[in-house]
């Protein structure tokens, strides 16, 4: 991993959150989240914050492999099932493009072998690290 993506350990919302990286080992690691009473919503389900924070943990991730600092632009989420408490969700995460500037990535978000939320991120290069 990057010095960037070495310094998103230090994301202080994941770290409140309690996502966890599975697998440091690979270029796109997984994360997961077990959902916790503090994590749902008003009606007992877990929070689409929630998952949308899990989900874009690991885009960032993605997007920053390659020893450029690289931040969001546009994300897009969809929501295909909701889950619960004790729930243990889980990414998997793909390139779809990328370009000198520009890099898009697909996160899955599981339960289980459920797939319940998909999530599209375009990041902009900003800089060298």
């Amino acid at each position: 991993m990057s010095n960037v993506a070495d310094r998103l350990h230090n994301d202080r919302l994941v770290e409140l959150l309690g996502i966890e990286i599975l697998d440091e080992n690979e270029q796109f690691p997984s994360c997961q989240l077990k959902v916790c009473k503090k994590h749902l919503n008003g009606v007992d389900y877990t929070q689409g914050g929630a998952i949308f924070t899990l989900a874009d943990y690991a885009f960032a991730i993605a997007s920053n492999t390659d020893q450029r600092l690289s931040l969001g632009i546009s994300t897009t989420m969809n929501f295909f099932k909701a889950t619960k408490e004790g729930d243990i969700l889980y990414t998997k995460t793909r390139e779809l493009s990328r370009t000198k500037k520009l890099s898009i990535y697909e996160v899955e978000i599981y339960c289980e072998d459920a797939l319940i939320a998909t999530f599209t991120g375009t990041a902009y290069k900003v800089a060298d690290c």
